[in-house]
C-alpha cells in the first residue's frame, strides 16, 4: 500500500451541517490509512457524539507539512490560506452550470474533487478541464444510522392504527422542494387518514429563522393543515438518528443534489425514500431503493435568497407535483412493498456507500497522483 507522510486536510471541521459532517466523517475514514493532519479554521467546538475515527484523528496531533498535498473542503465560507505544495479542492454544485466567480475560487486548486458522476460531467460543461477532475463519493456510517431495533412489520395491525409519518430533512430553501412537498401532502391525504409529515428543515442561514412560523405560512399560502406538519429541531447526530428511526417513509423532492447526504443516511435507517430522480444522488437511487419522482422539465434556477439571480447558475429540476403525490399515496398504502424496499436500500447503504468506501476512493486517487514519500510532488506523468 503506497503511503505518505502526511495529508493536510482543511475545512471547518467542526461546522454543523453537511460541510462539517463531510469533512469530520471523511477525515476519520481516512485517518486509519492515510495520515492526517487538521488545518481547521474555527476553534474546536464541543460534539455530543464524534463520527468513528474523529477522536484518534484528534489526539494523533500530526502537523501539517509543506511539502505535503493538502485537500480542501471547498464552501461559500472565506478560507485563509493553508499549507501544501499541492492543492485538492473538494466541492459540491447542485446546478446545471458553475458561474465564473465561483470557478475563480477554483483555479488556486490544482485538482478537483466531486462526489458524483453527475456533478463531474457538469464541472466539464462549465468549461473546467476533465483532467482536473475526479470523484470521490460521499458515505454513511451504517454502525451509527440504522433501523430502528424493534420496527414493526408493515402487516402488524397496530402500526396500521397509528399516524403514518412522512419524514423530510433538508434546510427550508426553494432548491429542497419543500413548496412542492407540502402541496402533494395536502393532495395526497384527507383530513381524517392517519398520517402527517415532520420537516427536519431547520436553516441557520436564514437570520431569527422560526421553522414553526415558516410552516404554519407556508401551509396557509399552499392550502396545507398545519396541524399535520410538524417542525423538528437540530439535536445532534444521535437524535437525528432517532428522528430517522420514528418516521415510517422519507420524502425528497428536491431540485438538485450534488449528492444528498440525508437520503442516503435515511436508506441506511431502512426507510423507503421517495427522490426526484435528477442530479448526483442518482449514484445511489435507483428503482430498486427507491421511489424516483420523474422530472417535469428542467427550470432556470430561481431562488434570489440564496442564488444571486447576477449569476448564471444554469437550470435545475422541477419534479412532477402530480405523480409525487401519487408515490406518497403508494407508499402509505403499499405498506409492505416499501418496507421491503427500504430494506434493499439498508443493505445497499451499508454494503456499497460507507465512509470507509469513500476513503479507500480517496486514497486511491491519491497515489493515482504519486502520494507516497518518496515521489512527492508527483511527476508529470503520474498526475496526467
Amino acid at each position: 500500500m503506497l503511503r505518505s507522510l502526511v495529508l493536510n486536510f482543511a475545512s471547518y471541521f467542526f461546522a454543523p451541517g453537511g460541510w462539517g459532517t463531510h469533512a469530520r466523517s471523511l477525515a476519520g475514514a481516512l485517518h486509519p490509512i492515510e495520515p492526517i493532519a487538521l488545518c481547521d479554521w474555527q476553534p474546536p467546538q464541543p460534539l455530543a457524539d464524534w463520527e468513528r475515527g474523529v477522536p484518534e484523528l484528534l489526539t494523533a496531533g500530526l502537523q501539517p507539512a509543506a511539502n505535503a498535498p493538502t485537500l480542501v473542503i471547498v464552501s461559500g465560507l472565506p478560507m485563509p490560506p493553508f499549507p501544501g505544495c499541492c492543492q485538492i479542492g473538494l466541492f459540491v454544485w447542485e446546478t446545471t452550470h458553475i458561474h465564473q466567480k465561483f470557478q475563480q475560487l477554483l483555479d488556486r486548486f490544482d485538482y478537483l474533487w466531486v462526489p458524483s458522476l453527475w456533478q463531474r460531467q457538469v464541472a466539464i460543461e462549465s468549461g473546467l478541464a476533465p483532467q482536473r477532475l475526479a470523484v470521490v463519493p460521499e458515505g454513511v456510517d451504517p454502525q451509527v444510522f440504522q433501523p430502528h431495533p424493534h420496527r414493526p412489520s408493515a402487516l402488524n395491525r397496530d402500526l396500521r392504527q397509528r399516524r403514518f409519518r412522512f419524514l423530510c430533512v433538508g434546510k427550508w430553501e426553494r432548491r429542497k422542494g419543500i413548496d412542492l412537498l407540502i402541496q402533494a401532502f395536502a393532495k395526497a391525504f384527507e383530513p381524517q387518514d392517519p398520517v402527517e409529515l415532520v420537516l427536519h428543515a431547520h436553516n441557520g442561514y436564514i437570520p431569527h429563522f422560526d421553522l414553526k412560523a415558516s410552516i404554519n405560512h407556508a401551509a396557509k399560502l399552499l392550502g396545507a393543515e398545519a396541524h399535520r406538519i410538524l417542525p423538528s429541531y437540530p439535536a445532534g447526530r444521535s437524535g437525528l438518528v432517532q428522528v430517522l428511526q420514528k418516521a415510517d417513509a422519507f420524502v425528497l423532492p428536491t431540485r438538485g443534489e450534488a449528492w444528498g447526504l440525508p437520503i442516503l443516511e435515511a436508506m441506511a435507517c431502512g426507510l423507503p425514500c421517495i427522490v426526484t430522480d435528477w442530479s448526483g444522488l442518482r449514484a445511489y437511487a435507483h428503482p430498486g431503493n427507491a421511489y424516483l419522482i420523474p422530472v417535469k422539465n428542467l427550470i432556470p434556477v430561481n431562488d434570489p435568497q440564496f442564488f444571486d439571480p447576477n449569476l448564471d447558475w444554469g437550470h435545475w429540476a422541477e419534479p412532477d407535483l402530480d405523480a409525487l403525490v401519487a408515490l406518497m399515496r403508494q407508499v402509505y398504502h403499499d405498506r409492505e412493498a416499501a418496507q421491503q424496499r427500504g430494506a434493499i436500500a439498508r443493505a445497499e447503504a451499508a454494503s456499497l456507500w460507507t465512509w470507509e468506501r469513500a476513503a479507500h476512493t480517496a486514497q486511491q486517487q491519491l497515489a493515482a497522483l504519486g502520494f507516497r514519500p518518496d515521489r512527492w510532488p508527483p511527476s508529470v506523468s503520474a498526475a496526467a
